[in-house]
């Protein structure tokens, strides 16, 4: 479960599917249903403080084992769904997959030399 939802990280999560929507537009439908995230002084969060107010500060744990699921569920839904403004709102999984195709080098072939 994500708890901070702004209109534009629903964006983010809506263009892969629909490109023609653009942030404007969910915009209009975002406000007008009086959705609102908590607003926060505009410092940049580290990822254990997202870690913190995200999934430690929003479960009880019973057991090591519940915890580790929620924790590894978390951490996945981190780094390979949601996506980061400071990589140009993609998920980091698929940013890594861009610039490994980016950066790919054709195998380098060698003449003997006889």
């Amino acid at each position: 479960m994500r708890r901070l939802f702004g209109y534009r990280r629903i964006h983010d999560l809506l263009r892969p599917e629909f490109p023609g929507v653009n942030h404007k537009r969910v915009y209009r439908l975002y406000s007008p249903a009086q959705l609102a995230v908590r607003k926060r002084k505009k410092v940049r969060r580290a990822a254990n403080d997202k870690f913190r107010d995200e999934c430690l500060n929003e479960h009880w744990f019973e057991t090591l084992v519940q915890a580790r699921s929620t924790i590894a569920s978390w951490r996945q839904d981190y780094g390979q769904v949601r996506p980061h403004s400071i990589l140009g709102r993609i998920p980091p999984a698929e940013f890594a997959q861009r610039h490994r195709i980016i950066n790919q080098r054709p195998p380098a072939y060698s003449k003997e030399i006889k």
